[in-house]
């Protein structure tokens, strides 16, 4: 597994082409954080212009269900999204288990009002799947 300066990497959640995403503690305080690394040793300069696209883009915006992104770190190259970690797992995982019909029109109310209050905000998600939902 990848070795972060200063944070201990506790679980892999997500890989996709291009990115990784971990749990992670801080080293010095245990803090949690969700950490999103583009995967490439050597990117591109496209490629880091967008991936660091969505520091910007969602960086100053509050919205409730939206999880911040409080910095950009870069380890030797290798660059990574700091952001808030609701301790979470992803739907797909989550509907592995069988859920009441009241529970499931729960959640999908809380996700369509979550992408509703993106789409307020001139956000679009590109590439929105199960893995990437947290619950």
């Amino acid at each position: 597994m990848l070795s972060i300066p200063g944070y201990k990497i506790t679980r892999k959640l997500y890989e996709s082409a291009s990115t990784v995403i971990y749990r992670a503690a801080l080293k010095e305080n245990r803090q949690s954080f969700t950490l999103k690394i583009l995967k490439k040793e050597n990117p591109s300069q496209t490629d880091i212009d967008e991936f660091l696209s969505q520091f910007d883009i969602i960086k100053d915006v509050s919205i409730n269900g939206i999880a911040r992104i409080y910095q950009v770190e870069n380890f030797n190259g290798r660059f990574a999204l700091v952001i808030e970690d609701f301790n979470a797992i992803s739907l797909k995982e989550y509907l592995k288990e069988t859920l009441e019909l009241k529970k499931f029109l729960n959640i999908a109310i809380k996700l369509s009002e979550t992408i509703g209050d993106l789409h307020k905000n001139n956000i679009i998600h590109k590439n929105l799947s199960m893995d990437k939902i947290p619950i």
